[in-house]
């Protein structure tokens, strides 16, 4: 996407780079091994091209991220659905599965994978697991369920009569 510039054996380039990077950047075109090749950075001034969404991730952020990108990613000074896909993702996977013993596996699965880091097989979706383990656990306490298997936990309000009526 380089131009020639005419007259002059040199190629014109124009690109965006966040604002963070900036000081970054501008070390490496005034560093001595390129003080021929390259011009010093200036903003351009007076187009009419919109500037590209820059979205910075974490470990944690990359992956739900990466899900939202798939859908379209947002416009430039758009609200980004990540932040709230984040939480809701997660929570929703936990109402729809539920289950107190499932869901501690689960969890201790993200917490192994969290604490090996960037190495094992686990790595790149660890937050997310071990996310989806804890409101999977939640769920279940919620359901009273453990492994799939009704357990008592609390006690109803309600008490079935004889005549098979609820009384309350």
């Amino acid at each position: 996407m380089m131009r020639l510039r005419s007259g002059a054996e040199q190629f014109i380039g124009y690109f965006w780079c966040p604002e963070v990077e900036r000081s970054r950047i501008e070390a490496i075109t005034t560093d001595s091994r390129f003080a021929n090749a390259i011009e010093p950075i200036r903003e351009a001034e007076g187009h009419k091209i919109e500037p590209p969404t820059y979205i910075p991730t974490t470990d944690v952020t990359w992956l739900q991220q990466t899900l939202v990108d798939l859908y379209g990613t947002p416009r430039y000074k758009e609200g980004n659905p990540m932040i709230i896909s984040l939480i809701t993702f997660p929570f929703l996977f936990g109402m729809m599965f539920g289950d107190l013993g499932h869901g501690s596996l689960i969890a201790m699965a993200g917490l192994f994978a969290i604490i090996q880091g960037e190495k094992g097989p686990l790595a790149l979706g660890r937050y997310p697991l071990f996310l989806m383990g804890l409101f999977v656990m939640w769920g279940g306490f919620i359901y009273n369920e453990v492994f799939a298997l009704p357990i008592q936990m609390f006690s109803s309000c309600y008490a079935m009569t004889s005549d098979n009526t609820v009384t309350g």
